[in-house]
């Protein structure tokens, strides 16, 4: 299954796999052939869409960041929310920032082969 088919209208929104597991909430992300997750943040979606002229790169509304999966299984879509035990770098420990937010968000940095980098936002 690749997200390639499954974008919303616009393309700047992809459908994901959300479920809760006992106390976890997991996500599956689709990707397409030669992508690989290299980044990922969750933010409080309500309360950023509050803000006129919302800067996402201040990280004010920012629950999790993560980046350099160590293991295969996230770089191919597979992600525990706020388990940043499979990631290289931590930016935002999950909860030290803000709490888990009512409505997340879920913003996948991509490495696309041939192409370098793409965000892409759930």
């Amino acid at each position: 299954m690749a997200s390639c088919g499954v974008l919303l209208p616009s393309h700047d929104y992809y459908a994901v796999g959300v479920a809760r597991i006992g106390d976890r909430i997991h996500i599956y992300a689709p990707l397409c052939d030669g992508e690989q997750v290299v980044g990922v943040e969750a933010i409080d979606n309500q309360a950023a869409a509050k803000v006129p002229d919302f800067d996402p790169t201040s990280m004010r509304f920012t629950y999790w960041k993560v980046a350099d999966p160590t293991e295969a299984p996230i770089a191919e879509g597979w992600i525990t929310l706020g388990d940043s035990s499979g990631y290289r770098t931590t930016t935002i420990e999950a909860g030290s920032n803000i709490g888990l937010p009512e409505f997340v968000g879920i913003t996948l940095r991509l490495n696309v082969k041939g192409g370098g980098s793409t965000r892409w936002r759930t």
